[in-house]
């Protein structure tokens, strides 16, 4: 299964100079330029194949890999939504780990999705996270001896996190930095416990289901929209049997009222409550009173008290009925 090829890929890296002790002040590659563009490891991040074939030295440390080399003064910018590139005082960048087969790790998100897992992405990295209830312990070594074996298919950490105050609930989690392409699918089979054919399927299936959904929505939309357009043609109609009629609000001052409808959102009840709206100009500005009412009558009787707070009027009303 895990063949010496697979292990050098990831070792171009994460076998690496590792520089815990001190970072290195000097640029070990100051005349090199590195045969990769920044905009590409902004936009896709570094991948495992392109770190291999870089013609520029690569150190590892806690939180990033350095690389050296020439690269262009304005060496910062965020990759995945995250300032995961900086530049050193010595011409080199730093590349957080979870900038490292970023685009990898967005697919496998997406596949762990139809799996038992659950994945997550920070600015730290991207984990895996399974859930085991206390008396399912059997099921969780099981899965931790899964990982366990496959543990040379890619760079990471595997743990088991128990939370014993709240939940009492173990969690395997799969702490991923990088992962070689060939052992794309391996890693789903082998960690996720999920196949490329159960992907497939379950991503078939899932498609559909979303494309059903949505088009019930819009049609349930569209008829609410049909029937809040309804709602308020009757709500118009029975101010006009009122003899009310409907008039622009202009000048300095005014009072009227508007129907406000809305359609109930469980049982698509249609509501209409008749809103008294006064305008009237205070010494910082014109001012605007509200109220609703369930009825017209309500409305045209209610006097609105001026000597309380009246909010500034913003926003103007376009038609009014008095």
């Amino acid at each position: 299964m895990f063949t010496k090829s697979n292990k050098d890929t990831i070792e171009k890296i994460y076998a690496a100079p590792r520089d815990y002790l001190a970072k290195r002040k000097l640029n070990t590659a100051p005349k090199t330029q590195a045969n990769i563009n920044l905009s590409d490891i902004e936009q896709n991040g570094l991948t495992l194949e392109s770190a291999k074939n870089l013609n520029v030295p690569i150190y590892r440390y806690k939180t990033q890999i350095t690389l050296h080399g020439v690269w262009p003064d304005d060496s910062t910018g965020y990759c995945f939504g995250y300032k995961h590139i900086v530049k050193n005082k010595n011409g080199s960048i730093g590349v957080r780990y979870a900038a490292i087969d970023g685009l990898k790790k967005q697919a496998l998100r997406k596949i762990a999705r139809f799996s038992t897992f659950s994945g997550c992405q920070n600015s730290q990295g991207t984990y895996f996270v399974k859930s085991f209830k206390p008396e399912n312990k059997p099921e969780l070594q099981i899965a931790y001896n899964r990982a366990i074996e496959s543990k040379e298919l890619f760079a990471g950490n595997i743990s088991i996190l128990h939370d014993k105050w709240l939940t009492g609930r173990f969690y395997l989690c799969i702490d991923l930095d990088a992962l070689p392409k060939e052992n794309f699918w391996l890693f789903c089979e082998n960690v996720l416990n999920i196949s490329k054919v159960e992907y497939r399927q379950s991503a078939v299936v899932k498609i559909a289901k979303d494309k059903a959904e949505e088009i019930q929505r819009q049609a349930e939309k569209q008829a609410r929209e049909v029937l809040l357009k309804e709602t308020y043609a009757k709500a118009y109609k029975e101010l006009e049997n009122a003899g009310l009629a409907k008039f622009t609000p202009n000048g300095s001052g005014f009072r009227g009222i508007r129907p406000v409808c809305s359609i109930g959102w469980r049982d698509n009840t249609p509501s209409i409550v008749y809103q008294a709206c006064e305008v009237k100009r205070k010494a910082f500005g014109a001012c605007i009173m509200r109220k609703s009412f369930e009825n017209i009558q309500s409305a045209l009787d209610y006097q609105f008290d001026w000597s309380r707070k009246a909010r500034r009027y913003d926003t103007p009303i376009k038609a009014l009925y008095s």
